[in-house]
């Protein structure tokens, strides 16, 4: 199934449930052709390195391709530098950036402690950090105290954007984008920030409604339908182009999620 040319130029983010997923991803993703960037996520069975080099050899090699580093994927804080440093120094994936999130991880170590294990490794791979947006006080205090420390644990290498975890509630997003952008005004090099979009199915809707992902925060209009995701998901198109945040486009790889989805997205994004 081909790409409406109006959703071609965006960058997307594909999720991988298991290693047995990227052959039938990676021939849907060569079939669409025109997508400028794939974000990957992936479960615990795929390592970033294998999924990376999977899926770059079935896209044109202008596409760039960054991928989540997962913390609770790992036992050991060394394999995630290993897996780190292969992502970087592989003319083979070329991999331009890594997404560095805990996950549901127990405290072993965070993504503060893995921002500090890799100031001392060259940098010429972007490092970006996820940051959720609450409405309650002391979980807002919270995530801002964190990112500010990563931050500070990135040190001369910096972060180089900022991932906004899903959530429709654009007075609220617009909020937190103020605080980030005068946080990190005194940098040298601008933090970026990319804005998540969902490509809902009908089916997916009711999950999340049922059990909502973590670190996700979507309204009943949201979910209660797909004209309602529609809607939001205009009003959020509107918003990131306002507030110059890019967009990131969140799918699954099944062609009937997609296929549902795009009456969710916004009419024309240009």
């Amino acid at each position: 199934m081909r790409l409406p040319n109006r959703f071609t130029n965006l960058a997307w983010e594909v999720s991988l449930r298991s290693a047995d997923h990227i052959p039938a991803l990676t021939r849907e993703l060569g079939a669409i052709g025109g997508i400028s960037r794939v974000h990957l996520t992936h479960k615990r069975d795929t390592r970033p390195p294998e999924a990376v080099r999977a899926i770059r050899a079935a896209l044109p090699p202008h596409t760039q391709i960054s991928t989540t580093i997962a913390l609770s994927r790992y036992t050991r804080i060394a394999d995630v530098v290993a897996d780190v440093v292969l992502l970087q120094t592989s003319s083979e994936l070329s991999c331009n950036e890594i997404l560095i999130v805990s996950g549901d991880n127990k405290g072993l170590y965070d993504s503060t402690r893995l921002l500090r294990e890799l100031v001392s490794i060259p940098a010429n791979l972007s490092v970006s950090v996820a940051y959720t947006c609450h409405r309650d006080a002391d979980r807002c205090g919270l995530e801002r105290q964190r990112l500010v420390e990563k931050l500070q644990a990135a040190g001369a290498r910096g972060v180089a954007n900022v991932y906004l975890q899903l959530s429709d509630d654009l007075d609220l997003i617009e909020r937190e984008i103020s605080w980030i952008r005068a946080e990190t005004s005194s940098r040298s090099v601008p933090v970026g920030l990319r804005g998540c979009l969902l490509l809902p199915s009908r089916a997916l809707l009711v999950s999340l409604a049922r059990a909502p992902w973590p670190g996700v925060s979507l309204s009943a209009a949201f979910l209660g339908s797909l004209e309602g995701a529609q809607r939001a998901n205009s009003d959020l198109w509107q918003g990131f182009e306002r507030l110059r945040v890019e967009p990131l486009v969140v799918m699954l790889p099944y062609p009937s999620v997609r296929h549902e989805g795009w009456a969710a997205l916004p009419g024309d994004p240009s």
